[in-house]
């Protein structure tokens, strides 16, 4: 038989050895457009035990004072109780199977509620509030473009 002369797919390894674009996206920001969202905490624990480091040493580099919403969902940092003050403008934290985390607001992600909050917990060392403080400073500080992505490479 000739030799195999057509293209090979540039993957490689398992599906369980990458990460799923919407999974990641699901680890960093809760959700993933309604459809892709992850339903139960056993969804968001398997990956996040995996690459839950790695995503959040990438979120830091991206958002200084912020860390990927996994954390709070898991439990893992207790969530920031600031809530909006028109209450037509909140967005709680959706139905998740298995969660006990109670989330009233999710707005203040990536912002400062959250910087001040993470401080208050003693988790932002001065170096990491000085580089938040200078991102609440630039043009995209809330872009999520700014995170570079396992998933893709972006």
């Amino acid at each position: 038989m000739p030799a195999r002369t057509a293209p090979r797919c540039p993957l490689r390894g398992t599906l369980d050895d990458r990460l799923d674009e919407l999974v990641e996206l699901n680890l960093v920001s809760g959700d993933a457009f309604g459809h892709w969202d992850l339903r139960t905490i056993a969804e968001f624990r398997r990956p996040w035990a995996t690459w839950g480091e790695e995503i959040t040493a990438r979120w830091i580099a991206a958002f200084p004072g912020s860390r990927p919403f996994a954390a709070y969902i898991l439990g893992e940092i207790p969530p920031a109780t600031w809530q909006h003050e028109f209450p037509g403008l909140r967005r709680p934290l959706r139905r998740i199977e298995g969660c006990e985390v109670s989330i009233a607001d999710c707005g203040w992600h990536r912002t400062e509620h959250e910087l001040e909050h993470l401080d208050a917990l003693g988790l932002i060392d001065r170096q990491e509030r000085l580089a938040a403080l200078k991102r609440f400073n630039e043009p995209d500080w809330y872009y999520h473009g700014r995170y570079q992505r396992i998933a893709t490479g972006a």
